[in-house]
């Protein structure tokens, strides 16, 4: 099966004491997910921008990948970080 790499951005709310994730926006490449992720940051409390790499037919994806987050998002393990050059 062909492995597939995907963009996209998700926002997130605070609301009682909890962070509430938002809808997930796909796109064509990291650059246009981090300017979605920027245009969401400014109407919610948080934004991540994150490519994940999978399976799409059988829908198995490895661990996402942070490009970038603003403001209150959720925490990030080394595992999300995008590996040293």
């Amino acid at each position: 099966m062909a492995r597939k790499k995907i963009y996209c951005a998700q926002g997130f709310w605070a609301r009682s004491g909890r962070l509430e994730a938002g809808e997930v926006h796909q796109f064509l490449n990291a650059e246009r997910a981090l300017e979605g992720a920027d245009i969401i940051a400014r109407s919610a409390d948080g934004a991540a921008a994150f490519s994940l790499t999978g399976e799409p037919d059988v829908d198995f994806w490895d661990e996402p990948v942070i490009l970038a987050s603003f403001g209150t998002c959720p925490r990030v393990t080394e595992q999300t970080q995008p590996e040293a050059a």
